[in-house]
């Protein structure tokens, strides 16, 4: 998978979700947000509409 994108000059974060289907209210397989105001990756799920315990990176 390739994703291609520009983020706005000052954008403190951005996300991107991998959603199970197109429907409204979809689970996220993976929720990666990158946090560029705070030097920090998260990574998360959605499932039955409840996040996932949150996993960060650096």
């Amino acid at each position: 998978m390739r994703i291609r994108g520009v983020i706005p000059e000052k954008a403190g974060r951005f996300y991107v979700n991998l959603l199970c289907s197109e429907a409204p209210g979809s689970e996220a397989a993976l929720h990666f947000n990158p946090r560029l105001d705070q030097s920090t990756v998260v990574f998360n799920t959605l499932e039955q509409g409840t996040w996932g315990q949150e996993e960060r990176g650096s």
